[in-house]
């Protein structure tokens, strides 16, 4: 599975984000994949994340180039035409690893829901935002 960038994102009053994103063939985001924390991690740890592009309340590396063996995810919801998943696990040159869930993305509260549902839309106009 080719996943095309890493995207750190800090929204005010929100803890930092990782997410992954999958592009269609016209550069448009197609699913996010939450909770990518750990692939994250390993792609850094190997070298792998390429050049860093910074704006606001964003970090974003392209890594259209890195395969996944495998990225186990739940749907977790749909944001217009762009599906939203959880990262539970992946395979990376042949290694496997489940990926903790992070407590924020199971808000408690319908206060905490409508904060990760501010996040979320957030987190996507920026991805597009990469494209420009």
């Amino acid at each position: 599975m080719n996943v095309d960038n890493v995207v750190i994102v800090n929204p005010p009053g929100i803890k930092e984000l990782v997410y992954g994103v999958i592009r269609g063939e016209d550069g448009s985001t197609r699913f996010l994949i939450e909770n990518f924390d750990c692939e994250f991690r390993r792609l850094r740890e190997e070298g792998r994340l390429g050049e860093l592009r910074e704006r606001l309340f964003t970090k974003a590396w392209d890594i259209g180039q890195t395969s996944f063996t495998r990225i186990s995810v739940e749907k977790n919801t749909q944001i217009g035409e762009v599906a939203l998943f959880t990262s539970q696990s992946f395979e990376f040159s042949g290694e496997s690893e489940v990926c903790p869930e992070d407590p924020v993305l199971r808000p408690v509260t319908e206060g905490a829901k409508r904060i990760l549902d501010y996040a979320r839309n957030l987190v996507l106009e920026l991805v597009e935002k990469l494209q420009d």
